[in-house]
């Protein structure tokens, strides 16, 4: 009720006024409950509040009355397939323009394959530059929630996107690599069952890092100062949970394409 304490009290120095602008949030609750079913409890919920009900109390009754989405979460961190900016390296072997359009093929398979199990997982993009949202949303279509990255390097960014996934109540989160050519539906079912008996799930990739982490719960110590782009990352990673008490397990070993080298031990073709 932060934002209601802090509306009140402004009220009594200033006028608050209203900005034009419109903003989406989520209509879920609404969807779920019905609208006026949900604006009633909203209502009774500002009542209570108002006549000296604890913030804590009234936190913990919102928490019990949350239904969880039926399905999974699933990561996918995402770029423009703009020659220069993506795929860096691989450019460098085989010239900009032809690593950006792998890049778009690569991407726009993952991101078929997690359609492909839109029946288990939701599917969030998170845009490494928030100013391309739109553009993205133009480039794969309306239907999937697209996002803005957080500042910082790869590991904070990470954690700050399994913290928002994990915050629209999903029980369970899988990331995966947008440029992994074998990824398909049966890689992301088998790490959600393996979750199932475990506290971390990952996908090592053939150079030493990983195409795929999956989690219960938030955790972003896995992320924290980690050497990124570095043969010893799973390993390190590994470490990490065991540390912590974490049970983990591997799915198979994948190829992410990062470099002329990979591509080509991918065996993966534009047609």
């Amino acid at each position: 009720m932060e934002d209601v304490e802090i509306c009140r009290r402004l009220r009594r120095f200033t006028t608050i006024p209203a900005l034009p602008s419109p903003i989406t949030t989520s209509s879920r609750r609404f969807i779920e409950r019905g609208v006026w079913r949900q604006q009633l409890a909203n209502a009774g919920t500002m009542v209570r509040f108002l006549l000296g009900a604890s913030p804590t109390r009234l936190a913990a009754r919102y928490e019990a009355g949350r239904s969880r989405p039926a399905r999974d979460g699933l990561i996918l961190f995402l770029r423009l397939p703009v020659p220069g900016k993506v795929k860096t390296r691989l450019a460098a072997g085989i010239g900009p323009e032809k690593a950006a359009k792998i890049y778009r093929r690569l991407a726009e398979s993952v991101i078929g394959q997690a359609a492909a199990a839109c029946d288990v997982l939701d599917t969030y993009l998170f845009v490494a530059d928030p100013d391309d949202i739109e553009e993205v949303r133009r480039w794969v279509g309306r239907g999937l929630p697209v996002l803005g990255q957080a500042a910082g390097d790869l590991g904070g960014r990470m954690a700050d996107a399994f913290d928002t996934v994990f915050s629209f109540g999903h029980r369970r989160v899988l990331i995966a690599g947008t440029d992994v050519p074998a990824l398909n539906h049966g890689h992301l079912r088998q790490a959600l069952q393996a979750l199932q008996g475990c506290d971390l799930v990952l996908g090592p990739a053939v150079d030493g890092g990983y195409y795929l982490l999956g989690l219960n719960r938030p955790n972003p110590g896995l992320f924290k100062d980690m050497a990124w782009s570095q043969p010893t990352v799973l390993n390190r990673t590994l470490d990490r949970a065991q540390a912590q008490g974490l049970e983990a397990q591997r799915l198979s070993v994948l190829e992410d394409v990062d470099d002329a080298a990979s591509l080509e031990r991918s065996g993966w073709t534009m047609a």
